[in-house]
Order: C-alpha cells, then structure tokens, then sequence
C-alpha cells in the first residue's frame, strides 16, 4: 500500500503541474485575447473622439463666424429709418440741405428760420435714440439769405441802389426781397447700441423688413434673449444745446 501510494503521487504530482500549466497557458490566452480586444475598443474610442474633436472644432469656427456676422448686422442702422427719424425730429423751421457720411459720423448743413429753431433741431438730435448726445453739437450758424435758384435775390435790410440804365432798373424790379435766415452746419454720430436694443424705434421708424430677420434669428437659436428691450425710453440729453450766437 505504502508502495502504490508512493507510485501514485509520484505520477499525480507531474499530472496535476501539467493540468496546471495547462490553466495557467489559458488563462494567459484568454488575458492576451482581451487585451487585443481592449485594444482595439481603445483605438476605436479614440478615433471616434478625434472626430468628435475635429467636429466640435468646425461647429466652433461656424459659430464664431456666425457670430461675427450677427454682430456686424446687428450694428448696421438702415438709412430708411435715420432719414425718417430725422424728418420727425427736424423742426418745422429747419431745412437739411445735405447729410454727409463719414464712418458713423454725420454733418448736416441747411437753413433755419431763426436760432431758435435751430436750437430745438440740436437738442431734439440729442434725444433722439439712433444718435449720440455727447456727439451732437453744432459747428457753424451765421445768418445768410434763403438760396432761392433761378430768381434773383434782394437779402433783406440791404442797399439796393437804382442803376440809371433801363436793363438794371428792370432787373431790380424783377428781384425778389426774402428774409434772413441761418445757415448751419452741425455734426452727430450713430450711436453704437445694437439694432436688436432699437426695435421698438425701428418699428416705428418704418423698418419691420430688419425686424422680422431679428425675430426669425431668434427662432433659430441666433440670438438670445428678448428683442424688444427698446421699449424703455433714451436717456434724456442735456437741456441745453451748445450755445448759439445771437442774431
């Protein structure tokens, strides 16, 4: 019995490294196989990010080019509305003979019916909302006859003395006498308030073409927030324009 026994561990123990050996390859095999596998999720995982990446990139380029452009459009004023806005806010004793554009810059010259008229023509600039009151001043006002083309013209208060010829006695009897006025030249500058802030004034200025395009780039995500916030009213100007010289 002691001899079997013997005999039998002898032949168990080798069997039984073997067997061991044998799970132990396997094992190995299967840690191997997983690892490839791992492997090769890791490398997927990765390639799919480096296209998340270059997709996340691209969306980031579109939206700072989109808005870039919604920044732009929202800083160009349409003339339809400043030209309305300065026909409201043009008195009835003030004419604009022609409006001068340089960058956000205006020079307006004409003709006033006295400086009166004139000083309410600055002071309703200041408060309006499409320029800047600190901006709005005035550059030159000196009283001169109203331009009248094609007739001529006798400026009130001045010597007309009769000439002894027929040819200018008739001249002078066809000349017309018109009273003084002003001729001014002022200057004022849009302000920089985006449109979407001038919707309320736009609207009432005439312009609902450009409010619609706000309000559908709002219903696409373009812009935020509510676009009506121009209902509250400017600020108002100072009370006083620059000071005019007496006539």
């Amino acid at each position: 019995i002691p001899l079997y026994i013997g005999v039998a561990v002898m032949v168990g123990l080798p069997a039984l490294a073997g067997l061991a050996i044998l799970v132990i390859n396997w094992q190995e095999t299967q840690i191997v196989r997983n690892i490839e596998q791992l492997t090769t999720e890791v490398d997927r995982i990765a390639a799919q990010n480096n296209q998340v990446q270059i997709v996340a990139g691209k969306t980031k380029a579109i939206d700072e080019q989109v808005n870039s452009l919604i920044g732009v459009f929202d800083q160009v004023k349409p003339w339809s509305a400043i030209l309305q806005d300065l026909s409201d806010q043009t008195p009835a004793g003030v004419q604009i003979s022609n409006i001068q554009q340089a960058g956000q810059q205006l020079t307006l010259n004409g003709f006033a019916s006295s400086y009166s008229a004139l000083n309410d023509f600055v002071l309703a600039l200041q408060n309006s909302r499409f320029f800047k009151a600190d901006q709005t001043k005035l550059l030159t006002a000196n009283q001169a006859p109203y331009p009248i083309i094609g007739v001529d013209t006798i400026a009130e208060g001045s010597n007309n003395q009769a000439s002894g010829t027929a040819g200018q006695q008739a001249k002078s009897e066809s000349s017309l006498v018109i009273p003084q006025g002003v001729k001014y030249s002022l200057q004022t500058q849009l302000t920089d308030a985006p449109d979407q802030q001038l919707l309320t004034t736009l609207i009432r200025k005439g312009s609902p073409g450009l409010v619609a395009r706000f309000k559908l780039l709002e219903q696409v995500g373009a812009l935020k927030g509510p676009s009506d916030s121009a209902a509250a009213p400017p600020a108002p100007a100072s009370t006083n324009a620059a000071p005019l010289p007496n006539p």
